[in-house]
């Protein structure tokens, strides 16, 4: 049942994020409160041609400042789609884990990168 929720709870939060960033000139408040997040995702659906948003692989400066923005971008919808997928149906999760992948998801919104694999981890002042 857990693992329907969160997967019904990423669908919503996907196409309600993908509706606002289309419109988002209907949206000024909400474009505002996210930084601006919504306008940039609309540039990046229209500078995106429908090849790169199906299968990925643009390699412009395009700003993007959400995971799944840069996940399509950089891979296309098919794949963003199968790694939900696959996340949201590993076998046997464990309440604790499930939390994990729903914050790290729900994070996804609000940062452009998940992990980066140049990001300093053993930084000292």
């Amino acid at each position: 049942m857990k693992k329907k929720i969160s997967t019904y709870l990423i669908i919503i939060f996907l196409l309600v994020f993908t509706y606002l960033g289309i419109n988002y000139q209907n949206y000024p408040d909400i474009d505002y409160f996210l930084s601006g997040r919504l306008r940039l995702i609309n540039q990046l659906f229209n500078e995106l041609s429908l090849r790169e948003l199906a299968f990925g692989g643009n390699l412009s400066k395009i700003t993007v400042d959400n995971s799944y923005s840069a996940f399509i971008k950089n891979y296309g919808t098919f794949f963003l789609i199968f790694f939900l997928f696959t996340l949201v149906n590993v076998k046997e999760n464990r309440s604790h884990e499930l939390a994990f992948i729903i914050t790290m998801l729900i994070f996804g919104f609000f940062e452009s990168e998940l992990v980066s694999p140049v990001t300093d981890v053993d930084y000292k002042n």
